[in-house]
């Protein structure tokens, strides 16, 4: 930064090789720590300088520079960008996943419980049925049990009267 601001002082001074010369440091730093940015505006202020200087070769050749570290930043932002957006899809589709997999789950346990809750009331039917028609054999075979009791005390009695009507015939 220091030299940078010591390049646009020889610069205001028109000292213009004193100036390209820490601004040539300055890119120099800037490269080493790949800071691009930097690097651009630099590349920039020294093409526009060598124009001034009337070295239109020089800043010709800075102005290439330039452009191709401006095309390759460029390129990587964009493919940057294409890359995160990509991401961002493809975890928006994850979670979409996700919450059609906990929808699918869900609906598949209410499903179970439902089924559990129809099986346990199948079998509670299943065994009142049992329990009712348990109830209705022993009646029916107590009534078959009084019934030929019934019968047998006719019988019984028929009997009585019939010997009765001998005794009196």
């Amino acid at each position: 930064s220091a030299l940078q601001d010591i390049g646009e002082i020889k610069y205001k001074r028109r000292d213009y090789d004193k100036s390209i010369e820490y601004y040539k440091e300055c890119l120099e730093i800037s490269d080493s720590l790949d800071i691009k940015m930097m690097e651009l505006s630099l590349l920039k202020i020294i093409s526009q300088i060598y124009m001034e200087k009337r070295d239109f070769k020089s800043a010709y050749e800075y102005l290439n520079k330039y452009n191709e570290i401006y095309e390759i930043n460029e390129k990587t932002l964009s493919d940057r960008s294409t890359e995160e957006h990509e991401l961002e899809l493809n975890l928006a589709s994850q979670k979409l996943e996700l919450e059609k997999n906990k929808t699918y789950s869900k609906i598949l346990v209410l499903g179970l419980i439902f089924l559990a809750i129809g099986i346990g009331y199948a079998i509670y039917n299943y065994h009142k049925q049992n329990k009712l028609n348990t109830l209705l054999k022993n009646n029916i075979q107590q009534k078959d049990i009084l019934l030929k009791e019934i019968h047998h005390r006719v019988k019984n009695n028929l009997t009585v009267i019939s010997g009765l009507l001998e005794l009196q015939s």
